[in-house]
């Protein structure tokens, strides 16, 4: 049930308004009791919030300046305040003093918040390892998540049991290996080559229109495994020789013209599309290892989207 809103039109500038069941004093205005129209979280006044996210019978807010606020059911430390006593009126996060928050995300009973230096901190339920603690231990308090510090975090979300955090597209990298993730050996790519070629078939149009949605689905995760195979590769500096993508290999030329076609033929779904140009765009050094072949692709992506970038100086 979402209890909290803010508003964003008429009225004043960074006000909460609350309204639904009371209970454990979700609504931020003491007691348990519950209204049936909105009402102003009068604690929450002049403090010039930015956003409010609702959980299991609780809510975080967010300050401008980059204060927490948490308040209501506080079973499995999801308030950050160290223990599990629910919280009737909005409590500043003393965790965070110091940090400037410019973002929050909330899970069914599990927080993080994201500092403007990039740091991740996390507090509450840990049963679904939502904290990367294997010890299924619950964070009383905010906490910086292990292995994030240098990882340039622009972005964070939760599910209700997972969290999710990402970086800046021309930061990221990921390592030859991460388990079920990335392989980057000859196997993969003879393995996402099959795939491929077996999801993809039909998509152009020529039958089975329009295709299952578990088909379109199935095509976009083998593209983006595929991006993310290219990318590790490309960024670990690796020979595509070693991975059987050598000049004119047949391996190297099924992928090829299986995700030129998917990336450029006017009857392919835009999702599908969409995928198959962020494959080319990240893996183009190994996919179209020649100027001829780049200005080949180019030419045939041209037609059929305006959205598809890649510079002058990336095609010499």
């Amino acid at each position: 049930l979402l209890t909290t809103l803010l508003s964003p039109f008429s009225l004043p500038s960074g006000q909460v308004w609350s309204w639904g069941d009371g209970d454990y004093g979700k609504l931020g205005r003491g007691g348990s009791d519950g209204c049936k129209t909105p009402k102003l979280v009068e604690k929450l006044q002049d403090l010039d919030i930015v956003k409010v996210c609702c959980g299991s019978q609780f809510s975080v807010a967010q300050t401008k300046d980059g204060q927490v606020y948490t308040w209501g059911k506080g079973d499995n430390q999801r308030l950050g305040h160290g223990t599990d006593e629910h919280v009737r009126y909005p409590k500043l996060l003393d965790s965070l003093q110091g940090k400037k928050v410019v973002d929050i995300a909330v899970g069914s009973t599990h927080c993080l918040a994201l500092t403007d230096e990039g740091e991740v901190h996390s507090w509450g339920s840990n049963d679904k390892l939502q904290h990367f603690d294997t010890l299924f231990s619950n964070k009383k308090q905010p906490k910086a998540l292990p292995g994030l510090n240098s990882k340039h975090i622009v972005g964070i979300s939760c599910g209700p049991g997972q969290s999710f955090a990402w970086s800046s597209c021309s930061e990221w990298s990921v390592g030859q290996r991460v388990p079920f993730v990335v392989d980057v050996c000859p196997v993969t790519f003879e393995q996402l080559d099959l795939l491929l070629r077996q999801v993809s078939e039909g998509m152009d149009g020529s039958s089975d229109w329009p295709p299952p949605q578990e088909k379109e689905c199935m095509v976009v995760a083998s593209l983006n495994l595929l991006r993310l195979q290219l990318h590790a590769a490309i960024s670990n500096q690796m020979d595509p020789e070693e991975l059987g993508l050598g000049l004119g290999s047949g391996l190297l030329n099924n992928l090829k013209q299986t995700v030129v076609t998917l990336a450029s033929n006017a009857g392919v779904l835009n999702t599908v599309q969409s995928a198959a140009q962020a494959v080319l765009q990240s893996g183009w050094s190994v996919l179209l290892p020649t100027a001829e072949e780049r200005a080949r692709a180019l030419s045939s992506l041209l037609p059929n989207t305006g959205q598809f970038d890649l510079s002058a100086d990336t095609m010499i």
